[in-house]
């Protein structure tokens, strides 16, 4: 079954992660990242590019804490 964008939206919430921190570190506009969260299908590479960078971001957030 493939990966919707709100799926992945909730994860980046529960990971306490910006939208902006994700598509910075993404190298995407906002506006992309917004497209992304609300697509009904994502390819498998933006999934793996997208959950990457919520767990990078989370990860370096939890070192800080």
């Amino acid at each position: 079954m493939p990966t919707r964008g709100p799926t992945l939206r909730r994860e980046r919430r529960l990971a306490d992660v910006s939208a902006t921190a994700v598509a910075k570190e993404m190298h995407l506009s906002r506006q992309t990242l917004w497209a992304i969260e609300r697509a009904v299908e994502v390819t498998p590479e933006r999934v793996a590019e997208y959950r990457t960078a919520v767990k990078t971001l989370h990860d370096a957030k939890e070192e800080a804490a």
